[in-house]
C-alpha cells in the first residue's frame, strides 16, 4: 500500500498519471482499510459496554438454515443470563419452546443453572429433573442453552472477535425495531459471524454464524434478541430452581 501510494506520488511530481486501475485498487483497500477500522472500533465500544453488564434479560428466536437444520431445533423463549458463579458456571434461567430435529412436536421446557446446580422442568411429563451433573438436563442439555448468550457476562467479551484474522464493516441493519451496524467476522476458512451491535446501547441483537460442510456448502444457525433489559447488578433469585405446584422433583437424568 506505502508503495503503492509513493508511486503514485512520484508519478504526480513528474506529470505521469497513474494508470485508472491502480487509482481504483488504492482507493478501494484504503476505503476497506477505513471500514475494516470502524468495524473493530464498533466491537471495542460493544465489549465496553459487555464489561459493565452483570445480569440480562430479553426474548429469543433461534433456527438453523439450510443443511444445519438436520442439526439443531428451532427454539423461542424468553431468557436471564447472570454472571459466573465462584464455581465459574454460567447462571442462567431460559422457558423455550423447542421444536426437535425432523419433529413438527413442540415441547415446553424450563432450564437453568444457579451457578451450582442444573435443572431442567419438563412440562409435558410434569417432572423436574435436578442435580449438581449437568447431564441431569438430558440427552439434549445444549438444545435450551443455545438461546443463552454468554457474551453478556463473559469475563471478556468478544475477545474471539476483536482477534479474529478479518473484521468488515456491512450495511446498517434493524432488529426488531433496534438500529443496528452489522459486522462480519471471519474467524477462519470454515467459519464467520455476523454481529449485529445496536446503535444505542452498542449492545448485540443478533448473532448469525455461518459455517461451511465439506461440500462447501453454507448453512447458518441465527439467533435474535429482542425487548433486552441489562443490570449492572446482579439478582441470584431468577436463577434458582423453582418447582410448579403439581409437579415431581427428581434427580434423575432427564431422557
Amino acid at each position: 500500500m506505502k508503495r503503492l501510494i509513493l508511486a503514485t506520488l512520484i508519478l504526480g511530481l513528474l506529470g505521469i498519471s497513474a494508470p485508472a486501475g491502480q487509482d481504483k485498487q488504492a482507493t478501494d483497500a484504503k476505503i476497506d482499510d477505513m471500514k475494516s477500522a470502524e468495524a473493530k472500533n464498533i466491537l471495542e465500544k460493544s465489549r465496553a459496554a459487555l464489561e459493565q453488564v452483570r445480569m440480562a434479560r430479553y426474548d429469543a428466536k433461534y433456527k438453523g438454515t439450510t443443511w444445519i437444520t438436520a442439526y439443531v431445533p428451532a427454539i423461542e423463549g424468553s431468557v436471564v443470563v447472570g454472571e459466573p458463579s465462584e464455581y465459574d458456571v454460567t447462571r442462567f434461567w431460559c422457558d423455550v419452546k423447542l421444536t426437535p430435529i425432523g419433529s413438527e412436536e413442540v415441547l415446553k421446557l424450563t432450564a437453568g443453572s444457579d451457578g451450582d446446580m442444573y435443572y431442567v422442568i419438563d412440562h409435558q411429563t410434569k417432572t423436574a429433573h435436578a442435580d449438581i451433573d449437568p447431564a441431569v438436563m438430558g440427552s439434549r442439555p445444549r438444545d435450551p442453552r443455545r438461546v443463552v448468550v454468554n457474551t453478556f457476562v463473559s469475563k471478556d467479551p468478544l475477545q474471539q472477535e476483536l482477534e479474529a484474522e478479518k473484521i468488515e464493516l456491512k450495511e446498517d441493519a434493524e432488529v426488531g425495531g433496534e438500529p443496528c451496524h452489522q459486522i462480519l467476522v471471519t474467524y477462519g476458512e470454515t467459519q464467520q459471524g455476523l454481529w449485529f451491535v445496536s446503535k444505542n446501547d452498542c449492545l448485540p441483537r443478533r448473532v448469525v454464524r455461518v459455517y461451511k460442510n465439506e461440500a462447501g456448502e453454507e448453512g447458518t444457525t441465527e439467533l435474535e434478541l429482542t425487548n433486552l433489559k441489562t443490570d449492572t447488578k446482579l439478582d441470584t433469585a431468577p436463577f434458582e430452581l423453582k418447582v410448579p405446584e403439581g409437579y415431581a422433583q427428581s434427580d434423575d437424568f432427564a431422557p
